[in-house]
């Protein structure tokens, strides 16, 4: 039965993998980052543009005063 002891050192292995739960679980989109699609939004609509397109992305990039790549 090797397929039985590889199943089984295979659990072993992913139960000694870090875990996360709870609300820490679901990514989110750092607060950086949502003003910038917060602002391309804007910008997307004063254009009377239908969809955010990437000059909306950078122009809400470029409206940030304290942005960082890091930081996105």
């Amino acid at each position: 039965m090797p397929t039985e002891r590889l199943e089984h050192e295979l659990h072993a292995i992913e139960e000694k993998l870090p875990r996360v739960a709870g609300a820490a679980a679901q990514p989110n989109a750092s607060q950086a980052l949502t003003r910038v699609f917060d602002q391309a939004f804007k910008e997307a609509a004063n254009f009377k543009d239908e969809y955010v397109s990437t000059e909306h992305l950078l122009l809400g990039a470029a409206n940030q005063k304290t942005i960082q790549p890091a930081m996105l």
